[in-house]
């Protein structure tokens, strides 16, 4: 009696299985390390890109004065955040926060 119930569970999956190969999306892991008072706008923008998910971590930059008057750099405090974004979307994601870094004022990154 058992058999016979197994055997109507399983043709039931058999009829029920998805008709369509289930494929992996590879994904990567996407680091950027931004002012911290454009952190915000920063994961904002990287979201638009459809991002599994992000962390963003409070850090201190580490440059001395000398070299932040060299880079024209004032800020120190940091946010570093870790994006986990779908590899075909990773390459626009970059070029956006590229194109960012370059027309905000201070938005170097």
């Amino acid at each position: 009696m058992s058999t016979t119930k197994f055997k109507a569970k399983k043709s039931f999956l058999a009829n029920t299985a998805p008709s369509k190969p289930v494929v992996s999306e590879k994904l990567e892991l996407m680091i950027t390390i931004v002012n911290r008072n454009k952190a915000d706008f920063y994961m904002d923008l990287i979201q638009s890109f459809e991002v599994n998910m992000q962390l963003a971590i409070p850090a201190q930059g580490t440059a001395n004065a000398e070299i932040k008057s060299i880079l024209g750099l004032v800020e120190t405090d940091k946010t570093v955040i870790f994006s986990v974004i779908r590899e075909e979307n990773a390459t626009r994601a970059l070029n956006a926060i590229e194109e960012k870094f370059q027309t905000i004022k201070n938005g170097k990154g």
